[in-house]
Protein backbone atom coordinates (compact mmCIF):
# COMPACT_ATOMS: atom_id res chain seq x y z
CA UNK A 1 0.00 0.00 0.00
CA UNK A 2 2.78 2.30 0.93
CA UNK A 3 3.85 1.92 -2.91
CA UNK A 4 0.77 2.64 -4.19
CA UNK A 5 0.42 5.80 -1.93
CA UNK A 6 3.75 6.94 -3.13
CA UNK A 7 3.95 6.68 -6.18
CA UNK A 8 1.57 7.63 -9.39
CA UNK A 9 -0.64 4.68 -9.87
CA UNK A 10 -3.46 3.68 -12.67
CA UNK A 11 -5.91 1.99 -10.78
CA UNK A 12 -8.47 1.30 -13.94
CA UNK A 13 -5.94 -0.68 -16.16
CA UNK A 14 -7.06 -4.55 -15.90
CA UNK A 15 -10.08 -4.29 -13.54
CA UNK A 16 -11.29 -7.27 -12.86
CA UNK A 17 -14.99 -7.95 -10.35
CA UNK A 18 -17.11 -10.48 -9.85
CA UNK A 19 -19.31 -12.27 -7.13
CA UNK A 20 -19.41 -15.81 -6.79
CA UNK A 21 -22.92 -17.54 -5.54
CA UNK A 22 -23.25 -14.27 -3.20
CA UNK A 23 -20.20 -14.44 -1.70
CA UNK A 24 -17.34 -12.10 -2.99
CA UNK A 25 -14.23 -13.22 -4.23
CA UNK A 26 -11.02 -12.01 -2.48
CA UNK A 27 -9.78 -9.20 -3.93
CA UNK A 28 -5.65 -9.08 -4.93
CA UNK A 29 -3.84 -6.54 -5.98
CA UNK A 30 -0.65 -6.50 -8.43
CA UNK A 31 1.99 -3.17 -8.10
CA UNK A 32 4.15 -3.54 -11.12
CA UNK A 33 6.46 -1.14 -12.76
CA UNK A 34 4.94 1.12 -15.45
CA UNK A 35 6.60 1.43 -19.01
CA UNK A 36 9.36 3.92 -19.81
CA UNK A 37 7.16 5.52 -22.18
CA UNK A 38 3.75 5.09 -20.99
CA UNK A 39 3.11 5.17 -17.37
CA UNK A 40 -0.69 3.51 -17.69
CA UNK A 41 1.42 0.26 -19.13
CA UNK A 42 3.32 -2.16 -17.70
CA UNK A 43 6.78 -2.17 -17.97
CA UNK A 44 9.64 -4.76 -19.17
CA UNK A 45 9.63 -6.42 -16.02
CA UNK A 46 9.33 -10.07 -16.16
CA UNK A 47 8.58 -10.70 -12.82
CA UNK A 48 5.90 -8.77 -12.83
CA UNK A 49 4.87 -10.40 -15.81
CA UNK A 50 5.14 -13.61 -14.59
CA UNK A 51 2.51 -12.82 -11.31
CA UNK A 52 0.26 -10.96 -13.70
CA UNK A 53 -0.05 -14.43 -16.13
CA UNK A 54 -0.66 -16.62 -12.78
CA UNK A 55 -2.65 -14.32 -11.35
CA UNK A 56 -4.79 -13.77 -14.54
CA UNK A 57 -5.28 -17.87 -14.65
CA UNK A 58 -6.41 -17.25 -11.26
CA UNK A 59 -9.00 -15.04 -12.70
CA UNK A 60 -10.07 -17.01 -15.22
CA UNK A 61 -11.08 -20.02 -13.79
CA UNK A 62 -13.13 -17.50 -11.44
CA UNK A 63 -11.14 -18.21 -7.85
CA UNK A 64 -10.14 -14.18 -7.54
CA UNK A 65 -10.44 -10.88 -8.63
CA UNK A 66 -7.37 -9.20 -9.83
CA UNK A 67 -6.76 -5.37 -10.05
CA UNK A 68 -3.27 -4.08 -11.71
CA UNK A 69 -1.63 -1.18 -10.78
CA UNK A 70 1.03 0.68 -12.07
CA UNK A 71 4.01 2.48 -10.55
CA UNK A 72 5.93 4.88 -12.45
CA UNK A 73 8.99 4.46 -10.72
CA UNK A 74 10.72 7.09 -12.12
CA UNK A 75 8.82 9.97 -10.46
CA UNK A 76 10.05 12.30 -8.38
CA UNK A 77 8.06 11.51 -5.34
CA UNK A 78 8.96 7.63 -5.81
CA UNK A 79 12.37 8.75 -6.00
CA UNK A 80 12.19 10.77 -2.64
CA UNK A 81 10.90 8.37 -0.73
CA UNK A 82 12.98 4.86 -1.72
CA UNK A 83 16.68 6.21 -2.85
CA UNK A 84 19.36 3.98 -2.09
CA UNK A 85 16.11 1.47 -0.85
CA UNK A 86 14.41 -1.00 -2.11
CA UNK A 87 11.00 -0.48 -1.98
CA UNK A 88 7.99 -3.09 -0.79
CA UNK A 89 6.98 -6.17 -3.08
CA UNK A 90 5.56 -7.91 -0.94
CA UNK A 91 2.40 -6.38 1.47
CA UNK A 92 -0.17 -8.47 3.40
CA UNK A 93 -3.00 -7.09 5.22
CA UNK A 94 -4.38 -8.42 8.18
CA UNK A 95 -7.43 -8.68 9.36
Amino acid sequence: MMAASLAETNGDFYNTNGTQNGSSKPLLELYVKASGIDSRRIGACIFCQEFWMELYALYEVGVVRVEVKTVNVNSEVFKKNFLGAQPPIMIEEEK
